[in-house]
């Protein structure tokens, strides 16, 4: 996963939350979404123990958020200018 701090992670989480996708800041979306996902894989991956269903519940979703960010990626090559952020996005969407 890209580096990005916690901090810009938060901040583009909170430009996310509670808005329609479609006004939505596509960088901040792709970004959270992969960060969430990335999350997610890596709570599965590292499950030591009993399989209690919950891995598959969590790849789900995490596959979910991957596709999310899949969708505004595509978004963003095309409609977006380039700025920072929009390549930040691109590395966390491109994977």
């Amino acid at each position: 996963m890209p580096f990005t701090s916690r901090k810009s992670i938060a901040r583009m989480a909170q430009r996310v939350v509670g808005k329609p996708s479609e006004d939505c800041d596509l960088a901040s979306l792709i970004c959270v979404a992969s960060y969430a996902g990335y999350f997610l894989q890596e709570i599965v991956l590292s499950g030591q123990g009993e399989h209690t269903g919950l891995e598959d519940q969590l790849r789900l979703q995490a596959h979910e958020y991957f596709t999310t960010a899949r969708a505004a990626t595509s978004r963003i090559l095309k409609d977006s200018p380039s700025t920072l952020e929009n390549l930040q996005a691109l590395t966390f969407g491109v994977r």
